[in-house]
């Protein structure tokens, strides 16, 4: 794992690669939206889980049981318990039936045992069959994506890579290119004495193995005269049915495909074969209740086509020891082969985006959450010390806010680039800090409450103000409720769960105490934390009673506008709409705000990737700040690419980055609230 800022800056900026990572979600979904057109993908994620929850449930005995099915078939099998066991019994078949060469296809579970640096150091001669496997190897280096193992690499890299290696002087032509990677993949078929593959699935019932592939190379690798299967005891299933149904779905989730060109189902292939089983750490998690979840991964590679700090930095960053991005940090978590967890967790921005499209509809994110708080450094500075301190005395945070408005009055940058840098606002600026808003306003009591949050309260007081403003040109009374404590975001997702923990149970008790009917909120980072995170910490009723009463503001003012039939006027402008990722994906409320301005506003324009994260997420734009100014350079290009006046968001951490970007770059573009935009139009 390389996590330096300038490496950071590096893969940042790299032309070549941003280009390959765009193709790559283009491509992808691309296909996958037909795939989606013609098949339920929902109904499928569903029974996918469903299949490997079953399983995993009696992972231990389907793994007896399969030992069992399969002796007849076999001239062995064995279990490997951990890494160093699983390479002693490679070479050990190897040694017993004399090989000097090896080729391989659809293996991925070698890498996580890193099978061919163990077995060329000990002399043999290792070959990559699959096209993108071979290409890292020979580049020595592993694969950084589950499907497309040579992702990273451009058209231009490989034809210095082919020219590096075999001093060949190629045009820059993709099918010549490719023509001559297969003709030199080739010449190591004669040579070979075993060919080593994997499974995507193992079925108990039969004693067959499944193997997806595009190639088709595989076929050549399962006719040598000694075979290896390797693959994880995760991989294996009780009913054909199940194996099928597994293989069915795999192409329409993992590549956008109906079908993969070759399926290959066999109980042993032409020669000797042998089957190795790797156990390492799989049984032990799946003794674990909060990361069982783990193993229910298809190994898709789904999470890492949607992931936006993947599809920015690629695998060669955003990696662990040998697994890549969002499903890379729980794999990573499993096998326990990294050392640097938090700096590889910490990359997650936590957008959802992996969630939305797992294909066993695994939580992902607050998976890498729980990892983030395990693996948690200890490193001190001025976010640790809000965190710490401030975030859950909210006396001493609106002191400090206080204070800060004479400083930072009008915007919050200092022009000094050092300090700017320490802010996280070097790249664009952010509002100035305000006194807190929740205070500063006397309301009636009332059974709606209004829950600013720190954004609204400290940086936006005006959204609070349009809040208040549009419930009363709707006939609702709102409450402002006095905060007594952040909602513990910020600190959950640094890994402070301690904080997160603390924050939880301070607002669980103080607002329920309130005796709110509903709460509204402005932030949609605060509402779902409040709506999911809170029940995780604090498991019993209260946490779900307050659950229960978490409301989208926007959501619930269209919902008043919808019932009274109150007619709405319109801004008129070319207007756009930024889906905000935990609104969209984590709520579920952002597609009905979206809904409303596209028949309300007659100018309305769609922008390109409108739900794709701009790159914020609080303090990650502090973090990472060339993975977050990225992200929002992209999102500013589809802004400017749609020729807008104004953009809708509902998500003031949204409007804080996107505002300071255009306002960096000289763009003038109103960032509105959809609640302020409601206002506008009432």
């Amino acid at each position: 794992m390389k996590g330096s800022l300038e490496e950071e800056r590096k893969f940042t900026e790299d032309e070549y690669l941003g280009k390959a990572l765009l193709r790559l979600r283009e491509n992808y979904f691309s296909k996958r939206r037909r795939v989606e057109s013609l098949f339920d993908i929902d109904s499928l994620k569903i029974k996918l889980r469903e299949i490997k929850r079953k399983n995993i449930e009696v992972i231990e005995g389907n793994l007896i049981a399969f030992v069992e099915k399969i002796k007849g078939n076999v001239d062995d099998v064995f279990l490997a318990r951990d890494e160093d066991e699983a390479l002693r019994t490679v070479e050990s078949i190897l040694q017993k039936e004399k090989i000097g060469g090896i080729i391989k296809s659809k293996s991925l579970t070698t890498e996580e045992i890193g099978l061919n640096d163990y077995l060329v150091k000990r002399g043999y001669k290792v070959i990559e069959t699959d096209l993108g496997e071979w290409l890292v190897q020979i580049n020595k280096e592993k694969p950084t994506h589950m499907t497309a193992p040579a992702i990273h690499m451009s058209k231009e890299r490989i034809n210095r890579l082919l020219k590096d290696v075999f001093k060949v002087d190629l045009p820059m032509d993709t099918r010549i290119m490719v023509d001559f990677c297969k003709d030199k993949i080739r010449e190591g078929f004669k040579e070979a004495g075993c060919g080593i593959v994997g499974a995507n699935v193992a079925s108990l019932e039969s004693g067959n193995f499944f193997i997806l592939s595009n190639e088709g190379n595989i076929q050549n690798v399962l006719r040598k005269r000694v075979v290896i299967c390797v693959l994880g005891v995760d991989k294996i299933v009780e009913r054909d049915e199940e194996a099928f149904v597994l293989v069915d779905i795999l192409p329409k989730v993992a590549t956008g495909q109906i079908t993969t060109s070759y399926v290959d189902v066999f109980k042993r292939p032409f020669g000797k074969f042998y089957v190795v089983l790797i156990d390492n750490g799989r049984l032990e998690i799946k003794r674990n209740k909060k990361f069982r979840d783990i193993l229910y991964c298809v190994h898709c590679g789904a999470c890492q086509n949607a992931c936006p700090v993947y599809t920015t930095v690629s695998g060669k960053l955003f990696k662990g020891k040998t697994y890549a991005g969002p499903v890379g940090v729980m794999l990573s978590y499993l096998v326990k082969d990294t050392p640097d967890m938090w700096e590889f967790a910490n990359m997650c921005i936590g957008c959802l985006a992996c969630d939305e499209i797992c294909s066993a509809r695994i939580p992902i994110q607050h998976l890498i959450l729980e990892i983030k708080s395990i693996y948690k450094p200890y490193k001190f500075g001025l976010k640790q010390f809000i965190i710490k301190y401030l975030e859950n005395n909210y006396s001493l945070l609106r002191l400090g806010a206080y204070f800060s408005h004479f400083i930072f009055k009008r915007e919050l940058k200092t022009g000094i680039d050092r300090w700017d840098r320490v802010l996280g606002v070097h790249f664009r600026p952010l509002p100035g800090i305000k006194p807190s808003f929740d205070v500063s306003i006397k309301s009636e009591r009332s059974g709606i409450c209004l829950f600013a949050g720190c954004s609204v309260n400290f940086f936006y007081p005006g959204i609070g103000l349009d809040a208040l403003a549009v419930a009363g040109k709707l006939g609702v009374s709102v409450s402002v409720i006095e905060q007594k404590s952040c909602c513990g975001a910020p600190a959950w997702y640094n890994g402070e769960m301690r904080s997160a923990e603390d924050a939880a149970k301070n607002n669980i008790e103080y607002l329920l105490g309130l005796g709110c009917e509903r709460i509204l909120f402005l932030d949609p980072h605060c509402a779902h934390m409040v709506k999911r995170d809170y029940a995780q910490f604090c498991a019993d009723d209260r946490a779900e009673e307050l659950s229960k009463k978490v409301t989208c503001a926007g959501a619930y003012f269209l919902d008043l506008i919808e019932k009274s039939g109150l007619k709405t006027g319109e801004m008129g402008a070319f207007l756009g709409y930024h889906h905000p990722c935990h609104l969209k994906r984590g709520i579920g409320d952002s597609d009905k705000l979206e809904s409303f301005l596209r028949l309300n506003e007659p100018n309305f324009v769609e922008i390109s990737d409108k739900d794709r994260c701009c790159g914020f997420a609080g303090s990650y734009s502090i973090v990472h700040p060339y993975i977050s100014k990225s992200l929002l350079e992209e999102k500013i290009k589809s802004i400017k690419d749609a020729s807008l006046q104004v953009l809708v968001t509902a998500c003031p951490g949204c409007i804080m980055q996107i505002a300071g970007g255009l306002k960096a770059k000289g763009e003038f573009v109103e960032v509105l609230h959809f609640v302020s935009y409601l206002n506008r139009i009432l």
